[in-house]
Parts: C-alpha cells; sequence; structure tokens
C-alpha cells in the first residue's frame, strides 16, 4: 500500500506556524485550569466560613470579618484573566520552561491567600507574595518587548512596554505595603475575632491600597487597549451606532 503524503510536512513555515499557534492554546489552557481551580476553591471557602463560622463567632459577625477579603480574593483572579486576555492576543512565541513555570507559580500564589479569609494577617503575607509573583510573570513578558516581537511598530512596543511597567510598579507598591502590614499584625499577635481600633491601624489602609492598585490595573489596562486598537484601525469599545438600548430591548424601538 502506497503511503500517502503527510498534510503538513514540517519546514521552516510550518515550523514557525506550529509554534505561533501552540503559544495561546498552551496559555488558555494553564490559565483556564488555574482560574477554575481557584474559583472553586474560594466558592468552598465561603461556604465553610459564611455558614460554619468558628465557635464563638455569629453568622453576622463572620459576614462583617470575612467578606472585603473574598471580594479582594475574586479580584486577584479577575486581574490575572484580564492580564493574560490581552496578553494572549498580543504575544506569540515558542513556549519555554519560564512560560509554563511562571503562569503555575502566579496560580499557586493566587490561590494561597483564599485559605486565609479568616485570618488577615496571613492574608495579607500572602498576597503580598502574589503580588511579588506578578512582577516576575510581567517581567518575564517586557523581555519580549523588543522589534523582534513588534516588528516595526515602534508606537505599539513603547505603549505596550509602559502599561507592563506601571503594572509591575503597582504591584510592588501593593506587594511592599501588604507585607509590612502583615509583619506588624503578626508581631503585634492580632486576632481577627477581637477586632478593635486595631481594624483601622491595619485592615482599612490595607483595603484601601489593594482597591486603589486593582481599580488602577483595570482602568490602565483598558485604556492601553483601546489605544492600541485604535493605533491599528480597530473599535476596541462597541460603536454608539450600534448599541442597543434597554429601551429598545423591552418595547422593540427601531433607530
Amino acid at each position: 500500500m502506497k503511503l500517502k503524503e503527510p498534510m503538513n510536512k514540517l519546514n521552516e513555515g510550518e515550523f514557525k506556524s506550529r509554534m505561533g499557534e501552540s503559544f495561546p492554546s498552551i496559555y488558555l489552557t494553564i490559565i483556564s485550569i488555574i482560574q477554575g481551580v481557584a474559583l472553586g476553591i474560594l466558592a468552598n471557602q465561603i461556604d465553610k466560613l459564611f455558614f460554619h463560622p468558628a465557635q464563638g463567632t455569629t453568622l453576622a459577625r463572620a459576614w462583617f470579618l470575612i467578606v472585603p477579603y473574598c471580594i479582594f480574593s475574586f479580584s486577584s483572579i479577575l486581574i490575572v484573566a484580564y492580564q493574560y486576555a490581552w496578553f494572549i492576543g498580543l504575544f506569540k512565541w515558542s513556549p519555554t520552561f519560564w512560560d509554563i513555570f511562571f503562569p503555575f507559580i502566579l496560580g499557586l500564589s493566587e490561590i494561597m491567600p483564599i485559605f486565609f479569609l479568616d485570618n488577615p494577617a496571613a492574608w495579607m503575607l500572602c498576597t503580598s507574595i502574589f503580588s511579588f509573583t506578578g512582577i516576575l510573570a510581567w517581567r518575564n513578558t517586557l523581555i519580549h518587548c523588543t522589534t523582534y516581537t513588534f516588528g516595526e511598530e515602534y508606537k505599539a512596543l513603547e505603549s505596550t512596554k509602559k502599561i507592563l511597567i506601571q503594572n509591575i510598579k503597582t504591584a510592588l507598591l501593593v506587594g511592599l505595603s501588604l507585607f509590612i502590614l502583615a509583619i506588624l499584625m503578626f508581631l503585634l499577635k492580632y486576632d481577627y475575632l477581637e477586632k478593635s481600633i486595631f481594624l483601622w491601624y491595619f485592615e482599612v489602609p490595607a483595603f484601601l491600597i489593594f482597591a486603589v492598585c486593582a481599580y488602577s490595573t483595570f482602568k490602565k489596562g483598558e485604556k492601553f487597549m483601546k489605544e492600541l486598537h485604535e493605533d491599528f484601525g480597530y473599535d476596541y469599545d462597541i460603536p454608539d451606532k450600534l448599541r442597543i438600548s434597554i429601551t429598545d430591548l423591552f418595547f422593540n424601538k427601531k433607530s
């Protein structure tokens, strides 16, 4: 029996195509697994802590103590998913060991704080580690911001470098702030079941820093993506003329 020719023989062009196409697939698979695990653990912890509070803690008090940490842990999951969403669309290169290593380490550090929703000091320490790990992941991306990747699109190259450096600075601020607050809380043996004036000294500053930096990361990311699309002649948002209002949906109003 005569052997048939393979559909795609491996040559220079085919090799380049295969390596380029494997990159987003690998990252999407890894991120999907990690984010799914993180959401599952968060849901399990919420069920455990909200509906089965620690002895001596009422359900209402447990909600008051833990809700902020649940919100910020969920925000961390969103930040990772959002960053990789535009990263996968913008970059393609042959995957290396570090391209596999950093997503898993980032995912591990993202999941760790979820186990300490009822322990503010431990949550802050783990979240600071998550922030520092994010710096390493962003730096790995920054290394690939060269003309080799972007060609002659110098404006896109510079804007991408800028957003990555801004993200690194933001993560450094969050990491250092939460690390210092966590160490102080450990030294003072702060107990979340005995909340007092310490709330204003430790948790409120931590919440404000995290909330402002998370919002800044999303806001700058959206601005970056909008400008990048405009540079290449595409709309990032849905044009106003194509938007469908709530009134149109319910009353079939024709434009």
